[in-house]
């Protein structure tokens, strides 16, 4: 593999649950893995951008440290503009509890040579569907390895 593309997602439905999902692909686009996991909706501060956070963070952490892949090139997607502009520095990050997932993004993306962020429409993000799957099953983690 000469590089790395991810994609991260998060999902929050009232009835269905929050939820996680990611793809990771090889340089020539097959996928290598499909992360799917839900976030307990109990807690006072989940979110659809703590969803979000926490994907980006399961992707982040699942590159280094099962596919132990940080020293290629990773171009991570995601459909959030709020989350890939404040990673960015693009907006600012007025929430304290966003600014924990943000900072803990940024503490991640040091641990990469080289790492690029970018916001692509939600219909072109792979990951959406693992997120809403991973919605479904609160308590319970998905991870498929192809």
């Amino acid at each position: 593999m000469n590089g790395i593309v991810g994609y991260f997602d998060g999902s929050w439905n009232q009835k269905k649950g929050i939820g996680m999902g990611c793809v990771v692909e090889d340089d020539c686009g097959k996928t290598v893995t499909t992360l799917s996991m839900a976030i307990d909706r109990r807690s006072e501060i989940a979110s659809a951008n703590v969803a979000e956070y926490m994907a980006l963070i399961l992707l982040m952490r699942h590159i280094i440290e099962v596919l132990k892949s940080n020293s290629l090139p990773i171009m991570i997607y995601g459909d959030s503009q709020l989350i890939i502009n404040q990673v960015l520095g693009e907006y600012k990050v007025r929430k304290p509890h966003l600014r924990v997932l943000r900072d803990k993004v940024l503490e991640l993306m040091d641990e990469f040579k080289d790492i690029k962020i970018k916001y692509i429409p939600r219909k072109y993000n792979k990951a959406d569907p693992y997120s809403k799957i991973g919605g479904l099953y609160e308590g319970t983690e998905n991870i498929h390895g192809v």
